[in-house]
């Protein structure tokens, strides 16, 4: 079934620099001083893929559905994996409600 997928079309390699020209053009659009361009085209797929995890359960509340999206085992691998048995994470998702 990979014939014809995007997987055939664009390697890991490519995505990365993808994702590295989009925290340059971030980066630039912000104006952003030294370290924080450092940051920004330091980003990774892996980054994009934990903070949407992480928004997703914000947004939802739905561990079960956002493990299920993510292809987790189960949704305690979740929680791990998006922080929130640490209570700066908790604390940081009662302070921006708006998120």
């Amino acid at each position: 079934m990979r014939n014809g997928t995007i997987a055939e079309k664009i390697s890991p390699n490519s995505v990365r620099k993808i994702v590295k020209r989009y925290g340059e053009k971030v980066a630039d659009m912000l104006g952003a001083n030294s370290a924080e361009r450092k940051q920004l085209c330091a980003l990774a797929p892996h980054d994009l893929r934990r903070t949407f995890a992480w928004f997703a359960y914000d947004k939802t509340k739905d561990i079960e559905g956002v493990s299920k999206l993510l292809g987790h085992s189960s949704a305690t691998i979740t929680r791990r994996y998006i922080g929130l048995d640490t209570p700066e994470d908790t604390a940081y998702s009662e302070a921006v409600p708006f998120l």
